[in-house]
């Protein structure tokens, strides 16, 4: 069904991201709304990137969050960058997905890799300034970095989303921790579900207002991370891009010039 799938959200998934100050360096807030139907994966995102550097200033940009490895397009919201010291777990989960395997064992490889290279990041983070570890990092409980993937494959839209938690003491040896959710697996594959990687304040209290009005994902996905906008969630902010993979392969509904090409097709 090309014609778009009228939507009542179900929540599988709660990506709640209330964490809005971070150490020095790093990128974490952000605006992230997937919806599984049927036929269809769509993917919204907001684009403001904020970078704080120690005592010097803070700078901010503009950045597709939308990524691309092969056939799975992939999303985070979390601590997955830190420009002052290269860290960046983008290149790390792109390598990851780069063999051919099925979605699943390439998403759960791209977690372990994702999870290895947050380890020794944050065990340079605690050596180097151990101040802004404890403050940030040494009794956080949250999510320290979700990450959501998606693709079609064999004739199914998928989604699965991974949070990486610590699961440590303090002072103990760093280790960290995932829970997966997929769809499908985690979900009824005739329902419509929405995956959230943001701060679910303003759609809550949307919500609690009356129902969501029916709209086709693509135009659910991003009235939802404009919300988000609109009520001035820390460290979010426009253009929303919007994604749709379905059996067709993936076209960009609206994006930005540094999002991903698409001109090579997904595998039929």
């Amino acid at each position: 069904m090309r014609n778009g799938y009228l939507l009542t959200i179900r929540r599988l998934l709660y990506g709640i991201l209330l964490v809005q100050h971070v150490w020095a360096g790093s990128c974490f807030a952000t605006s992230v709304v997937a919806i599984r139907s049927p036929d269809s994966v769509v993917i919204a995102a907001d684009s403001l990137t904020t970078i704080r550097h120690g005592a010097g200033k803070d700078t901010t940009g503009s950045e597709c969050k939308i990524f691309r490895s092969g056939d799975i397009f992939f999303s985070f919201a979390g601590f997955y960058k830190d420009p002052d010291r290269g860290f960046d777990i983008v290149p790390i989960v792109s390598e990851a997905l780069a063999e051919s395997e099925s979605f699943d064992e390439s998403v759960d490889r791209a977690a372990t890799a994702a999870v290895s290279g947050m380890k020794d990041e944050m065990r340079k983070i605690r050596k180097e300034t151990p101040s802004s570890y404890d403050k940030y990092f040494a009794a956080q409980t949250a999510p320290l970095l979700q990450i959501l993937f998606a693709t079609y494959e064999d004739g199914v839209p998928k989604v699965t989303v991974y949070d990486i938690k610590k699961t440590a003491g303090p002072y103990a040896d760093i280790e960290l921790s995932y829970d997966r959710k997929s769809c499908p697996g985690d979900c009824n594959v005739k329902d419509a579900y929405a995956f959230f990687l943001t701060d679910m304040r303003p759609i809550e209290q949307y919500l609690k207002r009356g129902k969501l009005q029916s709209m086709p994902p693509e135009k659910t996905a991003r009235f939802l991370v404009d919300l988000v906008i609109k009520a001035h969630s820390p460290e979010t902010g426009p253009p929303v891009d919007v994604l749709r993979i379905d059996g067709n392969g993936a076209a960009w509904v609206e994006h930005k010039a540094e999002c991903p090409d698409l001109s090579q097709r997904m595998t039929p």
